[in-house]
């Protein structure tokens, strides 16, 4: 049997590397591959999608914006989208989600440096509000990502550390990325 039978899917990389175009034509594609007539819900987090909709007419399919970075905004869409709105999700871009969700916790509790104790508490809130619920939602849902550069600490022959680039991950928490059953690494090649 199937005990995955929704798709969660990320494309992380950098600017211009294709990530919203590639999740766009991913959720048409699973779109009709589901035969759904209900629209895809857009989460625009850069106000990109005005150039995606040519793309979703050209399919004939409604696609349904809401252009915010408020995880909440987020959790409502989901909400309704489990209750019957919409069976593909598309945000763009998560990295905005997760900036403005630290954003909000610093404003709230009036902190210019996160502590350690602020981590724990953003770390699980994250994880019940976004994670877990991605995670658990009968919906399909497909996400972008703005990639860093991922640093390891090491010693070098004297014995002063240093940083060495090992990697690149998706700008989110740090978790977030183990969350899709396929993250897609986008570059760019001229």
């Amino acid at each position: 049997a199937n005990t995955k039978p929704f798709l969660k899917i990320g494309f992380e990389g950098d600017p211009g590397t294709g990530k919203s175009w590639t999740a766009a034509l991913v959720a048409i594609g699973i779109h009709k591959k589901i035969g759904s007539k209900k629209p895809i819900a857009i989460l625009d987090t850069e106000k990109a999608s005005k150039f995606l909709m040519p793309l979703f007419e050209e399919h004939n399919i409604q696609a349904m914006v809401k252009e915010s970075r408020s995880l909440a905004d987020f959790q409502q869409m989901l909400k309704l989208s489990i209750e019957g709105y919409s069976d593909v999700i598309l945000v763009d871009s998560l990295t905005h989600l997760w900036m403005d969700f630290q954003e909000a916790y610093q404003r709230k509790f009036n902190r210019k440096v996160f502590q350690i104790q602020d981590w724990m508490w953003i770390k699980s809130d994250w994880n019940k509000n976004f994670s877990s619920a991605i995670v658990q939602s009968p919906l399909h849902i497909i996400a972008t990502g703005r990639i860093s550069d991922r640093f390891e600490q090491t010693m070098d022959e004297d014995g002063r550390k240093e940083f060495t680039k090992t990697g690149v991950k998706m700008q989110s928490e740090k978790n977030t990325a183990y969350e899709f059953d396929l993250l897609v690494l986008m570059e760019r090649h001229e």
